[in-house]
């Protein structure tokens, strides 16, 4: 069976960066805390907004499994992700 698309690879943002605030793109305010919200893509990939309610900001954090779980290894694991201080 073929692996899916590289969707994370097509894309013109980078795996890691802010893309705005809150009242830019009109999201609602969160509370103390963070909020996201995960998009499975095709394969091991995911993709979420999420909004740091300190400053409003709202960043894009991607992430891809590797190979030897049938991913592309396009981006940071999961857990790479939430060690980098999410």
């Amino acid at each position: 069976m073929a692996k899916p698309d590289r969707i994370l690879s097509k894309q013109a943002l980078p795996l890691v960066c802010k893309v705005g605030n809150v009242a830019a793109l009109g999201f609602a305010v969160p509370g103390p805390k963070l909020e996201q919200a995960v998009r499975s893509l095709p394969g091991k990939q995911k993709e979420a907004p999420v909004v740091k309610s300190r400053t409003s900001d709202v960043w894009r954090l991607t992430s891809d499994q590797g190979a030897h779980v049938d991913g592309h290894d396009e981006a940071p694991c999961p857990r790479r992700s939430c060690r980098a201080g999410w």
